[in-house]
């Protein structure tokens, strides 16, 4: 009996024992299997964030590239020189004509009527064979200023219609860049740059790639409106002066813009292509002809006002 007692007794540890194993080994598995998970959830976590991070860098690499990309559009136009260098003859050009129309008309000096004609002459053919370099300059009534006071009013219109479109350009690519600066700065904060240092230099280079980037597709319009500047100017004083005095203005303008002239050519050539060379090569010739007739009436024109002046000089002596 007693030892049916111990056998249930062993029995019952046995059973005891396994179960207790069983259950350890059954925590033990589900401790192991939320290690598990838990280290898969950070797995994903990370993936995540590493995922996040480089969409924000793609987006920011997207955003410089489709800026990289305008702004190589805005800087196509100096990627051949031959177009700027004409551009900038022809503007030159465009001036001569219109101040000679008005010599024409108002000089008095026969000499200084004929050279006057032999500019609107030559200038015009010159704006001819830089017409394939660069088309727009060339053409007539570029500047869209009025030669003579008949014409004014319709080529005041043009002007006006061309600074309109040239300030809608304008304003479009500052809208542009300022899109560009916003994006930027919406993927540096979803990126996680927070601090206000950082969103302060953001700002400021953002800014400054605004400004590079509008820079060099203006220059040949700044070109343009120097141009047109200089002419209404060069206008405003001719028609400040009369007779004798005109004569000398528009000669005098004449041998200072054709000096200018002569240099502009002579380093413009240092960088043409051999087919724009020759073509300002041929200008330069003439410019020198101009200048040197130029001068030669100037010497004229001073030595009739001193002739005149002596005259009149002689007759007050005699009258007193």
């Amino acid at each position: 009996m007693s030892r049916n007692v111990l056998y249930v007794s062993l029995a019952v540890t046995i059973a005891t024992s396994f179960a207790i194993s069983r259950s350890i080994n059954a925590k033990a598995q589900e401790a192991q299997s939320n290690t598990r998970q838990s280290t898969n959830q950070n797995s994903q976590n990370q993936a995540n964030q590493n995922n996040n991070r480089n969409q924000s860098n793609d987006q920011s690499t997207g955003g410089q590239t489709t800026a990289g990309n305008r702004q190589g559009q805005q800087q196509g136009q100096w990627k051949n020189p031959d177009h700027c260098f004409a551009t900038c003859i022809a503007l030159a050009n465009q001036e001569e004509v219109a101040l000679a129309e008005i010599a024409s008309q108002k000089a008095e000096n026969e000499e200084v009527k004929k050279f006057a004609e032999m500019m609107q002459h030559d200038h015009q053919g010159y704006l001819t064979k830089l017409q394939r370099f660069a088309p727009e300059a060339a053409r007539q009534g570029y500047l869209g200023t009025a030669a003579t006071d008949g014409t004014r009013s319709s080529s005041k219109s043009t002007n006006q219609s061309d600074k309109s479109a040239n300030r809608n350009d304008r304003d479009a690519d500052r809208a542009t860049s300022d899109r560009d600066a916003k994006d930027q700065n919406t993927i540096r904060q979803t990126a996680g740059e927070n601090d206000p240092n950082n969103q302060s230099r953001s700002q400021t280079a953002a800014g400054s790639r605004s400004d590079s980037s509008q820079g060099p597709m203006n220059m040949l319009q700044i070109e343009r409106e120097i141009a047109q500047q200089c002419l209404t100017s060069a206008k405003q004083k001719l028609n400040e002066k009369s007779g004798a005095e005109f004569d000398k203005c528009y000669i005098g303008q004449q041998i200072a813009k054709h000096e200018a002239m002569k240099d502009k050519l002579t380093v413009f050539q240092r960088h043409a292509s051999s087919e724009l060379r020759q073509v300002l090569a041929d200008g330069l010739k003439t410019t020198e002809h101009h200048l040197a007739k130029a001068e030669e009436i100037m010497k004229t024109l001073d030595h009739g006002s001193s002739s005149t002046s002596k005259t009149l000089t002689t007759r007050d002596r005699e009258n007193k």
